[in-house]
């Protein structure tokens, strides 16, 4: 006789069973890829966004132009040629014809004054942009410290409306002026 015993398959259980796990595995597979599919289909079609395009576009102004202010506003009689050479770097057009055309007399007033001055963006808003035709406006706030000769520095606060336009090589300044603010409240 054979001492071994019989070998057993494991129950399986009811095949009601095994079917309802089955359905489950299949509608959770089939709710994967669905998912994956929808997730897909949506990044695809925001990677061509021109509404994603276009606020990128109004971050780099804002961060370039707020940067090319800070340098126009950054001034300093002992490094004078650096300045310069970052005015020129951060503008096209007029405004750096303007600052080539007037770097001696600039040159002259701040050593006749000993000055020195610090600039830090306080507040900036893109106010216009169109993309197709390179050109951005944007305003600031900017707070200027000014040291004159060994005195000690005053902080000043300024607004600005700065124009730029899209060269070859980034957006760049081409017009800068001080906006005025009126003294006393609104009539």
């Amino acid at each position: 006789m054979d001492d071994r015993e019989p070998t057993r398959e494991a129950d399986p259980g009811p095949p009601q069973h095994r079917r309802i796990v089955l359905w489950i595995s299949a509608g959770l597979a089939a709710a994967s890829v669905l998912a994956a599919a929808w997730f897909g289909v949506s990044w695809l079609r925001l990677s061509g966004d021109e509404s994603v395009e276009f606020a990128q576009q109004r971050e780099e102004v804002s961060t370039v132009g707020q940067q090319a202010i800070v340098n126009f506003n950054t001034l300093d009689y002992r490094n004078f040629d650096a300045m310069i050479a970052r005015w020129q770097e951060a503008s096209t057009g007029a405004l750096q014809e303007g600052v080539v055309a007037d770097k001696d007399r600039a040159r002259k007033e701040l050593e006749q004054l000993k000055q020195v001055t610090t600039a830090k963006v306080l507040d900036a808003a893109v106010t216009s942009l169109d993309t197709r035709a390179g050109k951005a406006t944007i305003m600031t706030v900017v707070e200027r410290m000014v040291t004159l000769a060994d005195q000690p520095a005053v902080p000043l606060r300024f607004r600005f409306l700065a124009e730029l336009t899209k060269t070859d090589t980034g957006w760049k300044l081409n017009a800068l002026a001080p906006v005025k603010v009126q003294a006393g409240g609104a009539s």
